[in-house]
């Protein structure tokens, strides 16, 4: 009987290779702090220097004249005849400069017509005062410096100046001063014409 061949032996399993250690997660950076805002700090607007608007009120302060009329400037104010005060007075409104010239239709001296934002000079010796007479008028500058007249005084002011009596006038010399404006009205225990505190 032939000797059987032995059994192989078994071939043992592989070795599984070893897991790998997992890679752990990177550690996410910390969010910074967000920068908190800083406080802003809120400065109290000076009060208008007297001293220093009435310098300012040096440069003509213009209001536009009664339109359609020759002698349409209110009582504070006086019309502007000099062309070149007229073209500066233009500038300073933000207006535009037109020019110079005669004509008999218009009005004397430094006209305006504010809803076209235009000035002109008028040489022309006696106007008629036709052209445009819903819209347009003499340009007139008040006669500076403004003053503020006595507290709690309904006559208050100083001797060789009268009161305002004019809302546009008024107006003007609020925006001058660097003063808010706060509209009129009828107050029987304030002060006549324009007022001030």
């Amino acid at each position: 009987v032939p000797t059987p061949a032995p059994t192989p032996a078994p071939t043992p399993a592989p070795t599984p290779a070893p897991a790998p250690e997992p890679t752990p997660a990177p550690t996410p950076a910390p969010s910074p702090a967000p920068t908190p805002a800083p406080t802003p700090t809120s400065t109290p607007a000076p009060a208008p220097d007297f001293l220093e608007a009435r310098q300012r009120l040096w440069f003509p302060v213009a209001v536009p004249g009664t339109f359609g009329s020759t002698d349409g400037c209110p009582n504070e104010t006086v019309s502007v005849t000099d062309e070149s005060m007229c073209e500066s007075i233009a500038e300073n409104m933000g207006f535009t400069w037109k020019g110079a010239g005669s004509w008999v239709k218009d009005y004397p001296g430094c006209m305006i017509r504010p809803s076209t934002s235009e000035v002109w000079f008028n040489t022309h010796p006696t106007p008629t005062g036709e052209w445009s007479p819903t819209t347009a008028g003499q340009l007139c500058r008040m006669m500076p410096p403004a003053v503020v007249g006595e507290f709690g005084n309904t006559d208050g002011c100083p001797p060789g100046t009268s009161v305002i009596e004019t809302e546009a006038v008024c107006r003007a010399q609020a925006s001058t001063l660097g003063f808010t404006w706060k509209g009129a009205g009828s107050w029987v225990k304030d002060y006549p014409g324009c007022m001030i505190r």
